[in-house]
């Protein structure tokens, strides 16, 4: 079964407004179960490390907001 996975964030200010970390986590969207979640820097290498936690999973589709990331780390025919 494939699932629809809706990857998003919730951010946070860690000391001081220079080091902005956050809680990341990929829904699924059927049952509103966690299917991976972690904590840190939103950047292009994370948000790779992210979706790997999504590996063991298969995920059809990702529905997300349009930080950039995604568009450039999502195949284009899953997002």
């Amino acid at each position: 079964m494939a699932f629809i996975c809706a990857p998003d964030e919730q951010w946070s200010f860690v000391g001081s407004k220079a080091r902005k970390h956050g809680l990341w986590y990929g829904d699924n969207t059927k049952n509103g179960g966690v299917l991976a979640y972690t904590f840190g820097p939103r950047t292009d290498e994370t948000c790779r490390e992210r979706l790997a936690l999504l590996a063991p999973f298969t995920v059809g589709m990702f529905t997300s907001d349009d930080w950039g990331s995604y568009g450039r780390a999502v195949p284009k025919d899953n997002l």
